[in-house]
């Protein structure tokens, strides 16, 4: 028993163009048929392709986005270090790359933080500074100015 092939569905077109160059005027006429294919295995095959791209396409997405997440968090790990159980950030000022850190103080009644900055970094320091005498750390710090601090715009520095 042969089975018998479903016709195609066709479509005659005609075309007309009116077409004007070096100032002359033409009319072309085109005419010509156009086939539908209405096969589901064809439809099913091209779904499958397109799927298949889709996929490709997706997974590069994926990748250039959790490269960029890597790329954030190293970023970040490079910029915040601890040393000693004291925590450092990397700050850039210009050209001049500085450390900071901070200690809690009590200003005005309220605890607050207050900034150090390192000029060199304090997990290459190889020498210990020796200390002759007794080494006491006050519970209290007094800062009094009069002047402004600016020294030249390096008070940041010192």
């Amino acid at each position: 028993m042969a089975k018998k092939k479903k016709e195609k569905n066709k479509e005659e077109v005609h075309e007309i163009f009116e077409i004007e160059k070096d100032g002359k005027e033409t009319t072309v006429k085109k005419e010509g048929v156009i086939e539908e294919k209405d096969d589901p295995k064809d439809q099913k095959e091209q779904i499958k392709q397109e799927n298949k791209i889709l996929k490709k396409i997706l997974i590069f997405f994926g990748v250039v986005v959790i490269v960029i997440v890597l790329i954030v968090l190293f970023a970040n790990i490079i910029k915040n270090f601890e040393y000693n159980g004291v925590s450092f950030q990397v700050v850039q000022e210009g050209e001049l790359t500085l450390y900071q850190t901070s200690i809690p103080v009590i200003h005005g009644g309220q605890e607050r933080d207050y900034n150090f900055y390192l000029r060199n970094d304090p997990r290459k320091l190889d020498s210990n500074v020796e200390l002759t005498g007794d080494f006491v750390l006050k519970q209290n710090a007094v800062l009094n100015m009069t002047d402004d601090f600016h020294c030249g715009g390096r008070g940041v520095i010192a």
